[in-house]
């Protein structure tokens, strides 16, 4: 596979995974073991993919955000180290190592994102006001769109620069 196709597959298994699961109502499917089974499907290596996901849910089991207080990211963490596990042969101690670093970085980078859902806020507003609801599903899913597709655009520059 190129660097371009295994970075779009990495890309499509974070979309996929983090922006489906706020789409569809926390159906947890942005937890480890769920996005590396997916990101090892997508790259063609299921074993390593379950291997590893399960390794990050162990690390990353009680991270859950509660108010203000965030921790980890743990879908970008997964996705990388799992592509570059699969890709550049890392080993799994070396992967791991790795994600936790990842998260950490992802986390600090998701507050321009809720900058940016606050641009929908006016949208949101006119709508619920002139009791539209079509047009609030609408806003909901363009503002799903642009916050998680922006999101994966990083993942997969992050994919094809770094590998």
């Amino acid at each position: 596979m190129s660097n371009g196709m295994i970075a779009l597959m990495a890309t499509l298994a974070y979309f996929i995974c983090y922006g489906g699961n706020w789409l569809f109502g926390q159906c947890m499917i942005e937890r480890p073991i769920i996005v590396g089974t997916v990101t090892g499907l997508f790259l063609g290596d299921l074993t390593t993919g379950i291997i590893m996901g399960g390794a990050l849910e162990a690390i990353y089991m009680g991270a859950v955000n509660i108010g203000g207080a965030t921790s980890a990211e743990p879908v970008s963490a997964t996705v990388m180290s799992v592509t570059f596990a699969i890709t550049a042969g890392l080993g799994m101690d070396e992967a791991v190592t790795l994600a936790v670093p990842i998260g950490l970085i992802f986390n600090s980078l998701g507050r321009p994102w809720i900058m940016v859902s606050t641009l929908f806020a006016p949208a949101y507003k006119k709508a619920c006001e002139n009791g539209d609801g079509k047009g609030l599903t609408r806003i909901i899913l363009s503002s799903w769109f642009t916050i998680y597709f922006t999101k994966s655009i990083l993942i997969f520059c992050c994919v094809f620069f770094g590998s």
